[in-house]
C-alpha cells in the first residue's frame, strides 16, 4: 500500500522537503559560514554588505608597566561601544574599527605599578570623522616613560 500525500508518495514528499531544507540552508550559510558556500562551488563574498573602509587604532606601550586605555566610540546613529584596550610592558595592541564610527573619546588611561593600579583621567579629547578622523588612518596611542612620570601621546 502506497501513502499519499498532496498526490506525491510519502518518499517523494521527504524528498522534496530534504532538497527545499538544503536549498535554504545553502542561502543561509553565506550568511553563518562563508567557506562552506565556497567549497560547494559558490561565491562567498556574493551576499555580505562589505565596509567603506576601516580605522585601526595602534596601543603603543614603551614603558615598563601594563598600560589600559578606555575609549567611548560612537558609531553612525548614535551607538556608543566602551572599549578598554590593554598592551603589558613593551608591547602593543591594534584595534580595527568600520568606517562607520562618528567619533573616538578618550576617557581614561592607566598603569599598572608595583603598588597597583593608577587611573588617570586623560585631556586627550575626541577625534570625529571627517575632521581629525579619516577612513584607512591608524590611530597611534603612544605610552612612554616610568611610573609615576607618564606621557601618553595620539597622533
Amino acid at each position: 500500500m502506497i501513502y499519499r500525500y498532496a498526490g506525491l508518495s510519502i518518499r517523494q514528499s521527504i524528498m522534496l522537503a530534504l532538497a527545499g531544507l538544503g536549498l535554504a540552508l545553502n542561502a543561509g550559510c553565506g550568511v553563518l559560514n562563508p567557506a562552506l558556500v565556497g567549497l560547494a562551488g559558490g561565491n562567498p563574498i556574493a551576499g555580505l554588505e562589505s565596509p567603506e573602509g576601516y580605522v585601526a587604532v595602534l596601543l603603543m606601550n614603551n614603558s615598563a608597566a601594563s598600560v589600559e586605555i578606555q575609549l567611548d566610540v560612537t558609531r553612525e546613529g548614535g551607538i556608543l561601544k566602551d572599549w578598554s584596550l590593554t598592551t603589558g610592558p613593551a608591547d602593543y595592541y591594534v584595534m580595527t574599527l568600520d568606517c562607520d564610527i562618528e567619533t573616538i573619546s578618550f576617557v581614561t588611561f592607566s598603569y599598572t605599578d608595583v603598588g597597583g593600579t593608577v587611573d588617570i583621567p586623560t585631556n586627550l579629547g575626541s577625534l570625529v570623522m571627517g575632521d581629525s578622523l579619516e577612513c584607512g588612518r591608524i590611530i597611534v596611542i603612544q605610552a612612554t616613560g616610568t611610573p609615576p612620570t607618564f606621557s601618553v601621546q595620539v597622533w
